[in-house]
């Protein structure tokens, strides 16, 4: 150990312990979600890791320091907000005109057609989140 090193505190432990385990049980979801093709009774299984992983995720949120909890807050709401607007854009042209996506949703079937909606509503906001956080601390650091 060097002289300049400092002990890790108990609440740094805690949000590594909490970051491995949502990380570890978002991969126990996609693992069962993949082998649920199989057997159908791992979809129960895999939502009770997705739940889990939830779970953890609010406990890493809690323990952060206030500062980077209010970045996060900060950035899920512009970020999350920006995303959303595009998601709005387009289902406002799916209203609008329904044909434009038709070459796509005919190649899909329902399911597959149901699951994109949910990917085009949720993606955008992830990802708007992701880029306000990033400038947040590029600009802290």
């Amino acid at each position: 150990m060097t002289a300049n090193a400092r002990p890790v505190s108990r609440r740094m432990k805690r949000k590594t312990l909490y970051v491995a385990a949502t990380i570890a049980s978002m991969l126990a979801y996609v693992v069962l979600m993949a082998l649920s093709h199989s057997a159908q009774w791992l979809v129960w299984l895999a939502l009770a890791a997705a739940l889990v992983s939830v779970v953890f995720a609010c406990l890493w949120v809690a323990a952060l320091d206030e500062a980077a909890q209010q970045a996060h807050y900060i950035a899920w709401f512009w970020g999350g907000s920006a995303g959303l607007f595009v998601s709005m854009l387009v289902f406002v042209t799916v209203m609008l005109r329904p044909s434009a996506f038709d070459g796509a949703l005919t190649s899909m079937g329902v399911e597959e057609s149901f699951a994109s909606g949910i990917v085009v509503g949720v993606t955008p906001a992830v990802i708007g989140y992701l880029i306000w956080w990033a400038v947040i601390w590029l600009r802290r650091s």
